[in-house]
Parts: C-alpha cells; structure tokens; sequence
C-alpha cells in the first residue's frame, strides 16, 4: 500500500491493519470517523469474525448485510469466518471485495516471475496460496466443520484442487519453473 497511496501521514509499525485501513479511509478517502466500526484485537480470520459480532452485539446493533474487504489471499477464509460466526442468523448476508487479483507475471528475476500488483515478493505469494487450501478443506486438519469448525463448508473446485497439488509437487521437489 505504502508504494500505491500517498500515505506518508499514516503510521503502519506496530499497528493493527484494521487501524491503519480505518486511517487510510479517513485520510485519503474522506470517509468520516463516525461512519466506521472496527475490530482491531483479533489475529486471525475466526477470532475477527466472532470479535465482530460480540462488538456489534455489545452495541446493541444488528446488520442484515456486510461487505468484506480482505487481502485476496484470504478472501475466501474470511468470508467462510464471518459465515460460521453468523450462522445462526441466515438473514445476515456477507458480499467479498478482494481490493486487487494478485497475477504471476514471468520475469527477469531469480525466481522468473513477480506478483502484480507488487504487493509481496513471489515467495511469500506463494507461501500465502499454498497455506489457504488446507486451512479450507472441510477435513480433520483443515478450519472447516470436520476440522476446526472455523469455517462454513469450502467447496474448492476440482481443477483448483488439482493445480495446488501439482504445484505442492513441484514446490516439494524444488521445481522452480512451475
């Protein structure tokens, strides 16, 4: 973010991301600091989605509709949170917004290819990926309701199931190339 806005007025180290977006609403958006609630003590998607409620719930506020704005790595984590933590008002709809749609470009470098927009290097872009499959599976290991139960239900479609584990091969065996 700090490369695509100008947000030298905005502190970003050692805060919370949920302080430094509501700054940037603010800030660069015009967005008034009375319109905006936010949940800044949670570390994880589950404990964001329940530590929303419980504010909103304090507040004596209700809501039949939210629109959620994650990292796109996460986007489908986050919504599946909100779901299970609001599972027992199906009136309560949840709409996602990934900001951007992260792309492996081929390049010039070591690893011969960059994630654009520039928002991590491809390591940790990849890293991120690879981490999400198995938070989402619906299994003994995975956040879902046969796992964690920190999630609603995922379905991950065959073909995206099949390119993760090619890719979990080829990461595995130091394959490179892709």
């Amino acid at each position: 973010m700090r490369s695509r806005l100008d947000l030298s007025g905005i502190s970003f180290e050692g805060r919370p991301e949920a302080e430094i977006f509501r700054d940037i609403l603010i800030e660069v958006h015009g967005i008034s600091p009375g319109c905006l609630l936010i949940e800044a003590g949670s570390t994880n998607c589950a404990a964001n989605a329940w530590e929303s409620k419980r504010i909103l719930s304090d507040l004596g506020l209700g809501m039949s509709s939210a629109i959620l704005i994650q990292d796109p790595t996460m986007q489908a984590r986050t919504h599946a949170s909100f779901q299970r933590a609001w599972r027992d008002e199906p009136r309560v709809r949840f709409s996602s917004f990934a900001p951007f749609v992260p792309d492996l470009q081929p390049d010039d470098s070591p690893s011969g290819f960059a994630v654009e927009p520039a928002a991590w290097p491809v390591d940790r872009f990849l890293a991120l990926l690879m981490g999400e499959i198995p938070r989402l599976e619906d299994a003994p290991g995975g956040y879902g309701p046969s796992g964690r139960d920190f999630i609603e239900h995922v379905d991950i479609p065959d073909p995206v199931f099949e390119a993760y584990q090619r890719l979990r091969n080829d990461l595995d065996a130091g394959d490179r190339a892709f």
